[in-house]
């Protein structure tokens, strides 16, 4: 009887809806609060991988989305990362 190999998990990556607001990247891509109304859609959040050719943007403000009286106890600013998918990223970000 053949014994099967052992399973293990070898990697995860975790994706979410992505922020609302995040001035780094809005910055990069170009929006206008329009633009970003529009195609927020178009944006993918991954929440905990970070890998060769990623691009630093910037930090977020070190708020939570809850946070609405902008209190900022205890939390710390995250470093904002974009990897594009394709060559021109950002000139279809800012389609209108």
């Amino acid at each position: 009887m053949r014994s099967r190999p052992a399973r293990a998990v070898v990697g995860c990556l975790q994706f979410s809806s992505p922020a609302g607001r995040m001035a780094a990247r809005n910055r990069w891509v170009g929006w206008d609060e329009g633009t970003r109304a529009r195609n927020l859609q178009r944006v993918v959040n991954n929440s905990r991988y970070r890998a060769a050719n990623w691009v630093a943007l910037g930090t977020t403000s070190g708020r939570r989305r809850m946070d609405r009286l902008c209190r900022r106890v205890g939390e710390t600013p995250k470093t904002v990362l974009v990897y594009p998918l394709i060559r021109d990223a950002k000139r279809r970000l800012r389609e209108r």
